[in-house]
């Protein structure tokens, strides 16, 4: 039987006898091969079946001696040991998808953001194709310049399969002076405000009008220090406009917060 398994029967007739007489207590010999012969190569398995159709041949002789019996089973015991086993096909490698170029994604809601004193990062969004990216799988973001104020810049970086960078930038913002007061002292004008945190200076600007004509009149140098009186004397029924902006050094340069305006009008 060629498959899983090779069955064969071992029968001995002694003369005048008309039934089989048993061998070692059992008329058949049962030997396994393991698997199906599409597990093991043609070449190994045409050996198998031509000891095998050898056997059956000597299975059917009338003459068959217990020797040839056994011989033949040790040769087909032999022969099955030998098969030799089939190269599975290996399943296709699927090829590595080529790495998308980050630098077309489209990165969405980078905001200008206040100092805090503490380094700062973007809540943002990177799509390709419509495709929303993970962080972490898709790409990395890093940071650069993203504590004191001025600009920041972030890196996001394509990571699994994509490859390249894309560099965006952001402010990092002073807080405009807050509660600025403007009260006469005496026949002068003296401004106050809330301490605006990152600031190194102040700069103080003067005018008549609401939204134009005005100028510098005192610069602050101290972060501490959040008043100042204007020298010149203020006259009855007269109106100013003040202006006080934040400044901080960043290598070398100023960085300065939005103005914050105050009126003031003399009495008579």
């Amino acid at each position: 039987m060629i498959g899983g398994n090779a069955s064969i029967d071992r029968k001995v007739w002694s003369d005048g006898e008309s039934a089989p007489k048993a061998i070692d207590g059992d008329a058949t010999t049962r030997l396994t091969v393991q698997g199906d012969f599409a597990d093991y190569t043609k070449e190994s398995w045409a050996v198998l079946e031509k000891i095998l159709a050898k056997y059956q041949d000597l299975l059917k002789t009338d003459e068959v001696t217990e020797a040839q019996l056994k011989d033949a089973a040790k040769e087909l015991e032999q022969t099955i040991a030998k098969l030799v086993k089939a190269a599975k096909p290996q399943p296709e490698t699927p090829r590595p998808q080529a790495a998308v170029n980050i630098g077309t994604a489209v990165i969405s809601g980078i905001k200008d953001v206040y100092y805090t004193g503490k380094t700062v990062t973007q809540q943002c969004s990177v799509t390709y194709n419509g495709k929303v990216l993970k962080a972490g799988t898709d790409y990395r973001v890093t940071y650069a310049d993203n504590t004191k104020p001025g600009t920041a810049k972030m890196t996001v970086t394509g990571i699994g399969n994509y490859t390249g960078t894309q560099v965006k930038q952001f402010k990092i913002l002073l807080k405009t002076p807050a509660k600025l007061k403007a009260k006469k002292a005496k026949d002068k004008i003296r401004l106050s405000w809330k301490k605006t945190e990152g600031a190194d200076g102040y700069e103080i600007y003067r005018s008549s009008k609401k939204n134009a004509g005005f100028k510098k009149v005192g610069v602050i140098k101290k972060a501490k220090q959040v008043s100042i009186v204007d020298k010149k004397t203020i006259k009855k029924k007269e109106t100013r406009y003040y202006r006080v902006r934040a400044f901080a050094k960043v290598n070398g340069k100023k960085v300065y917060s939005d103005y914050v305006t105050v009126k003031y009008t003399g009495k008579s």
